[in-house]
């Protein structure tokens, strides 16, 4: 094993390798998070090994930091300097923000789930930049099929569309 030398990238990405390889041979692959590169942030339950022993075992992959290979995010809660990052891509290149729940109904199933239900914060912006409760998360999708039913759109409504009805909520 080469010494980093001072290289705090070539120590991470080798830390991410021999933790991926354990990982990868403590767990039989399946193949509902093919795709997914999971950051897990914070506090979660299930602990954070557990999420990540579960992503892997659905073909997924976990990242020990946020970094453009991450598809999606798990959290309990995330600070606002974190969802402002994570939110202020472009359009279309967001990376969802879920609650550990995702990853484990998707590993009960074994099938990935829908991420809605799990989102922390709403798609459009608006007062609040995440769900604190399942209560405010949907009151929220019911103000937002509401909008869309005014404005004639119906189940074709874009949520990223939902920009121009922020001054609404």
């Amino acid at each position: 094993v080469a010494h980093h030398d001072g290289d705090h990238g070539f120590y991470l990405r080798n830390k991410t390798r021999k933790l991926d390889d354990q990982r990868r041979t403590s767990a039989a692959a399946g193949d509902w998070f093919r795709g997914c590169c999971v950051w897990i942030n914070g506090h979660t339950d299930p602990p954070a090994d557990e999420l990540a022993r579960l992503v892997v075992a659905g073909g997924g992959t976990v990242e020990n930091t946020p970094c453009p290979r991450v598809t999606h995010a798990v959290a309990r809660t995330l600070g606002g300097n974190r969802v402002k990052k994570l939110r202020e891509r472009k359009r279309g290149l967001s990376k969802p923000a879920v609650r550990p729940e995702w990853v484990v109904e998707s590993a009960a199933r074994r099938r990935r789930q829908d991420v809605g239900p799990y989102l922390l914060w709403a798609a459009a912006p608006t007062t609040r930049t995440f769900f604190r409760t399942d209560r405010e998360a949907e009151q929220y999708r019911t103000l937002e099929a509401a909008l869309a039913a005014r404005r004639g759109i119906g189940e074709d409504y874009d949520a990223a569309a939902a920009d121009d009805d922020a001054a609404l909520v």
